[in-house]
């Protein structure tokens, strides 16, 4: 939890032994999806969360480090929040297994509508670039879904194709976050499986 800042494009590997799942969360925010969510970490799995904001990664290091003094454990080392963008992710090539994306696309949409489907590219460019052949790509909206939607029918042109239809569902989505009354009705979860390297057909 205490490790560096990685803020430059030199592809990492977050953990040296082969047989660990590499998972990735952009768009952690102050509470990544393990702590949240009903899903936890296994000892077969490193979890990795991306911030952009450099707030944001020391309140999710800091929420992690509570986390685990309170589960009566110490820092474990399978989890580890990053300050990176999602548009140049200091990964190796087919080196991750899963990417959740947290409110990213309604992000886009919603917020910077202007420049949406430029960044959205060149972020599900990046998800395709990292993720291994067959890896899997989890959509999470719970904040303004409506927009985020606008993208998702871009995805299969990026190299993945749907395992899970965007539901609106609470117990679809309870593994990686808690379903709360305020949430938006139409907050869903989607995901998708890398078939091919970015232009492939």
């Amino acid at each position: 939890m205490n490790g560096p800042e990685f803020e430059s494009t030199t592809p990492i590997q977050p953990e040296k032994k082969p047989d660990k799942k590499i998972i990735i969360e952009i768009g952690t925010g102050a509470k990544p999806f393990p702590i949240v969510g009903k899903r936890k970490i296994k000892a077969d799995e490193h979890y990795i969360g991306i911030e952009e904001n450099k707030r944001e990664t020391k309140a999710a290091r800091d929420t992690l480090v509570i986390w685990e003094m309170l589960r009566g454990k110490k820092s474990s080392g399978k989890m580890d929040v990053l300050t990176t963008r999602a548009q140049n992710l200091p990964f190796q090539d087919n080196s991750v297994d899963e990417v959740v994306l947290s409110n990213l696309f309604c992000l886009l949409h919603h917020f910077k509508a202007e420049h949406a489907h430029r960044d959205q590219d060149l972020i599900l460019a990046e998800i395709n670039r990292v993720l291994k052949d067959g890896g899997k790509l989890t959509i999470i909206e719970n904040s303004t879904p409506t927009p985020a939607k606008e993208g998702l029918s871009e995805i299969e042109d990026a190299g993945f194709r749907e395992i899970l239809a965007p539901t609106e569902k609470p117990e679809a989505r309870a593994d990686y976050y808690e379903p709360g009354d305020k949430d938006p009705e139409d907050s869903f979860i989607a995901q998708y499986e890398k078939i091919g390297e970015l232009g492939e057909k």
